[in-house]
C-alpha cells in the first residue's frame, strides 16, 4: 500500500474512501497581552478556514485547556498557542494555512514550530492539489515556513512523510514538552468493521462500546456517519486523543492519535495493546514524536506482529521521531513465499494483482525528496522547472474538481461522484 499503488478504481469497482489523515500542527509563541490566543477565534471563523479545505464542523467540546472539533472529515483541536488539524479523503488541508496565520497575526502571535506529516495514499491520483505529490506539499509550505522533508520506510510499502520547520531557540526548545503518538492501521480484521457501520436506530453521537476505555477519565465525543465510518475526540485534561475510522473491507483503516504522555515504555506498549486490540489490524505504521531525545526509541513488543522497519531520527533542537511498521506474523509468511505462489499475496481492493514501478533501491533512513529523483519516482526537487508554477496549478486542479472521482464525508453522509474516467490506470508515484 504505497503512494504507488493504486490510482483509480475500474468501472464498476465498490466506492473506496481515503482514510490516511492529512495532519498539520503549528505552534505559536505566547503572547501574553492575549492569554487566550487562538481560543479567541470563533467557531464560525474556523469554519470559514475549514472551507478552504473542504470540510465542514460537527460537533464541539470544550474543557479548560482547549476546544475540539469533530469534522466531516476528521478532527481540529485549538490551544491557546496550537492548532492540530487532521483531514482525511479528498482534503485539501496545506490551504488553510494563509487564514490560519492570518488569525494568529491578528493576536501577534509568531510562529515556533510547524509539523505537516501524513501515510503514504492508498489513491493519491483522486488527491487535489497540493496533495497531489509530496513535493509539492512540499514546495507549498515552503511558501509560508522554512523547513525540511523527510520520508520514513521503504518505497515500495508502507511509508511516512514529515516537513518540520522549528523557530524555536534555546531554552524555549529545552522547555518544549511534546509527545505524540499516531497509530495507523489498515486491513482491519473482517469481525471488527461491522461494528462501524451504522445500525437501525444508532444515534449519530451514541458512544461506541468500549472506545472511552482506552484512556479512562476521557470526555468523548463520537459521531457515526451514514452508512458507515466512525470519528471520536476525546478530552482529557490538557491532553487529546482522536480516532477515524473507514470500515469498508476493501480499503479499511483506522488512526488513532494522542499527545497523552507516554514516557514511560510499559505504559506506551499497554496503549498501543489496547488500540490494537480494539481493531485488529493486518498492517499498521506506528509515528512517535518525543521532544526529549531519552525517551526516543522504545521498545514495542506487540505479540502476534513482526517489525519489519524501524527508522529513528534526532532532530537538531526539536526531539526525536520514530517509525515502525507492523504487520501480523500470518501476513508476514504469506510474504515469505514467492510472489507466483501467493494465494492473496497483497492484491489491490479490487481483486487484480498489485503493480509496483521496480525501485533498485532500499531505503532504511529518512531522505529528502530529491534523493529519490534518480530511482524511478516522479518526485520534483521544490524550485526545479518541472515544479508548479505560482497559480497554475491551483487554478489546473480546481478546474479538475468537476471530473475527478471524489470520496467523501459530509455533514455525516459518504458521497461518491461516480463520473470519474477510470480509462488511465496507469499507476504512477506520488
Amino acid at each position: 500500500m504505497t503512494d504507488c499503488d493504486f490510482v483509480a478504481p475500474p468501472s464498476g469497482a465498490p466506492h473506496c474512501f481515503e482514510g490516511p489523515e492529512k495532519r498539520l500542527e503549528i505552534d505559536f509563541k505566547a503572547n501574553p497581552d492575549y492569554p487566550l490566543g487562538l481560543r479567541l477565534v470563533g467557531k464560525e471563523q474556523w469554519q470559514k478556514m475549514l472551507d478552504l479545505a473542504k470540510c465542514t464542523i460537527i460537533s464541539q467540546t470544550s474543557n479548560d485547556y482547549f476546544d475540539s472539533f469533530v469534522l466531516s472529515e476528521s478532527s481540529l483541536f485549538v490551544y491557546p498557542t496550537k492548532v492540530m488539524l487532521k483531514t482525511c479523503g479528498t482534503t485539501t488541508l496545506l490551504r488553510c494555512i494563509p487564514l490560519l496565520l492570518e488569525y494568529a497575526q491578528s493576536f501577534e502571535m509568531e510562529v515556533d514550530y510547524v509539523v505537516f506529516s501524513r501515510k503514504n495514499f492508498l489513491f493519491p491520483r483522486q488527491q487535489q492539489f497540493p496533495h497531489d505529490s509530496f513535493p509539492n506539499e512540499t514546495e507549498y509550505l515552503n511558501k509560508f515556513f522554512d523547513g525540511d522533508s523527510f520520508i520514513y520506510g521503504p518505497l515500495n510499502a508502507e511509508h511516512w512523510f514529515l516537513y518540520v520547520a522549528d523557530y524555536s531557540k534555546g531554552e524555549e526548545a529545552a522547555a518544549r514538552r511534546e509527545f505524540t503518538l499516531e497509530i495507523m492501521m489498515h486491513r482491519m480484521d473482517a469481525s471488527v468493521t461491522p461494528q462501524f457501520y451504522r445500525r437501525e436506530g444508532t444515534g449519530d453521537h451514541d458512544k461506541m462500546p468500549g472506545i472511552a476505555d482506552l484512556l479512562p477519565g476521557s470526555e468523548t465525543d463520537e459521531f457515526n456517519f451514514t452508512p458507515c465510518g466512525y470519528s471520536m475526540n476525546g478530552l482529557r485534561d490538557q491532553a487529546y486523543w482522536t480516532i477515524h475510522v473507514t470500515p469498508e473491507d476493501h480499503c479499511s483503516y483506522a488512526s488513532f492519535e494522542t499527545n497523552v504522555s507516554l514516557v514511560n515504555p510499559a505504559k506506551l506498549n499497554s496503549l498501543i495493546h489496547r488500540v490494537i486490540g480494539v481493531f485488529k489490524p493486518g498492517v499498521m505504521t506506528v509515528s512517535l514524536f518525543t521532544s526529549n531525545k531519552n525517551n526516543a526509541n522504545p521498545t514495542i513488543d506487540l505479540p502476534g506482529y513482526v517489525s519489519r522497519h524501524r527508522t529513528v531520527t534526532e532532530m537538531q533542537s526539536c526531539g526525536a521521531v520514530t517509525v515502525w511498521n507492523f504487520e501480523t506474523e500470518a501476513i508476514a509468511k504469506e510474504r515469505s513465499q514467492p510472489l507466483l505462489t501467493r494465494k492473496s499475496a497483497w492484491r489491490s481492493p479490487y481483486g487484480r494483482p498489485r503493480e509496483v514501478r521496480v525501485v533498485t533501491e532500499i531505503i532504511d533512513s529518512p531522505s529528502r525528496p530529491s534523493d529519490f529523483e534518480e530511482i524511478g519516482m516522479n518526485l520534483s526537487r521544490p524550485g526545479s522547472p518541472s515544479s508548479f508554477s505560482e497559480g497554475d496549478r491551483m487554478e489546473e486542479r480546481e478546474s479538475l474538481d468537476g471530473d475527478s472521482l471524489h470520496a467523501g464525508m459530509h455533514a455525516g453522509m459518504r458521497e461518491t461522484d461516480s463520473g470519474s474516467d477510470n480509462s488511465d490506470n496507469e499507476l504512477l508515484c506520488n
